[in-house]
């Protein structure tokens, strides 16, 4: 099986990009005790939400506007983000 582009390293570089959006959510540490400017990057951040509903999920159960701020959430991403992979993909080929 071929692969595009640079092989291990595009899945290096993904791995590290993932690693960051990671660590600016809620996933490590509560929203709540953040400093203000970490806070508003916590709110922009999409992982956030998924996060946060996992942790609800797990802690209490289903929490119906919990879910669909994230599904809002996903869907906002996606509609952004799908069209430019795309068009990246297109490009590149």
């Amino acid at each position: 099986m071929s692969q595009r582009g640079g092989g291990l390293g595009h899945g290096v570089l993904g791995f590290f990009l993932t690693l960051r959006v990671a660590f600016l959510s809620s996933a490590f540490f509560p929203k709540p005790l953040l400093p203000g400017g970490l806070q508003a990057i916590t709110t922009a951040n999409p992982a956030c939400y998924v996060i946060q509903t996992g942790q609800h999920l797990a802690a209490a159960g289903n929490a119906w506007s919990q879910d669909l701020r994230t599904l809002l959430a996903l869907a906002v991403t996606a509609a952004l983000f799908v069209p430019l992979t795309v068009t990246a993909f297109r490009a590149a080929s």
